[in-house]
């Protein structure tokens, strides 16, 4: 199953606009990241190194 960035606004406007769904301003800066690898040319090994890095990152001195 392929998602494309097309299907990722879709559902993102759905939620948004007709299940009134508030996000944070993190959660809404990972969609737009998410959106834009997916746009890119080979997705789905840029969305896998994006992950990678992510799952990598020290989060310890956050408040």
């Amino acid at each position: 199953m392929t998602i494309t960035g097309n299907t990722l606004l879709f559902f993102f406007v759905i939620l948004t606009v007709i299940m009134d769904v508030k996000f944070e301003f993190e959660d809404l800066l990972f969609f737009f990241v998410l959106l834009v690898v997916l746009q890119q040319d080979k997705p789905r090994k840029k969305a896998k190194k994006l992950l990678q890095s992510l799952a990598a990152m020290d989060f310890s001195n956050s408040i």
